[in-house]
């Protein structure tokens, strides 16, 4: 198990989101001008999160996320478009804003903690 500790958050909207079965034992975390610390959240939220459909299986994201992260010189719109011809497109297409959506999977995919967080999906 691992362990986060000793860390201090300050001016966010949600300082910490957490899978509920995140193998992490959480101890001494101050917040400081925030609204939510610690959100200890179920699997399926995250994709609410996204914005996505909650049945979009978190393979077919972290897939969407990788090819993008290969394609980092491409433009925002030419992202756009691989995005909606990959395996993600099916479900990008009954997601409420799908543009929205789109640039919220673009830049977690051009962050350099990508492959952190596609590590984390429940795949």
């Amino acid at each position: 198990m691992g362990k986060i500790s000793k860390i201090t958050i300050e001016g966010f909207d949600i300082g910490m989101s957490l899978p509920n079965d995140c193998p992490y034992e959480i101890e001494d975390i101050t917040q400081k001008n925030g609204k939510i610390g610690l959100q200890i959240r179920d699997k399926a939220s995250l994709m609410d999160f996204i914005g996505l459909p909650p049945d979009t299986p978190p393979v077919v994201l972290a897939d969407a996320l990788r090819m993008l992260s290969s394609r980092n010189n491409a433009s925002t719109d030419e992202k756009k478009r691989l995005l909606k011809k990959s395996n993600l497109g099916a479900f990008l297409d009954r997601a409420d804003k799908a543009t929205s959506v789109m640039e919220k999977i673009i830049n977690v995919a051009s962050n350099p903690n990508v492959t952190e967080f596609i590590a984390r999906l429940p795949l």
